[in-house]
């Protein structure tokens, strides 16, 4: 679930099956949280939940909407010139 928005201490979260947003307080949040931000829902031992920040789904994701960005601006380049 990626971290779409914050609005008065609360955290909206988008899950990646494009289901209802879930809210949570920006104090579970773990520290040195961005906007865009990708997050798993771990369940600890006790039932507890903690949601971890995971990097490198976040990298993955950016890179392949730049590649899909680059793709769009190529073939509307390729469109301009003919």
């Amino acid at each position: 679930m990626v971290l779409e928005e914050i609005e008065n201490n609360v955290a909206c979260l988008i899950p990646d099956d494009e289901d209802d947003p879930i809210y949570v307080p920006v104090s579970i949040l773990p520290p040195a949280y961005e906007f865009g931000d990708v997050f798993v829902i771990r369940i600890r031992d006790n039932g507890q939940f903690v949601l971890e920040k995971d990097n490198a789904e976040k990298e993955k994701r950016l890179s392949e909407n730049k590649l899909k960005r680059q793709t769009l601006l190529k073939r509307s380049d390729d469109k301009e010139q003919k």
